[in-house]
């Protein structure tokens, strides 16, 4: 009875190590040095990536119905129109 207690916590353990092992491999694959340190006083106005954001093609609206038919009957689900 005791035999199959020690091997389910060997083998808890070692899948518990294994995770350990696994997650400490991706956190230093990261190379967190390599990135940019932060500016911290930075405000808004001054980040780059807003400034430009492309070509304005419209909008997207999206009408949603939750019947398998409408009560026309076309079929129901959801339809993307780009105005």
């Amino acid at each position: 009875m005791k035999h199959w207690i020690k091997r389910s916590l060997w083998a808890l353990a070692g899948v518990l190590l294994a995770l350990a092992a696994l997650l400490t491999g991706y956190v230093y694959s990261l190379d967190l040095d390599a990135e940019p340190v932060a500016d911290r006083q930075a405000t808004a106005a001054e980040l780059g990536f807003g400034r430009y954001s492309g070509p304005s093609r419209g909008r997207i609206l999206a009408i949603v119905s939750s019947a398998a038919e409408l009560p026309g009957g076309g079929r129901g689900g959801f339809e993307l129109t780009e105005l």
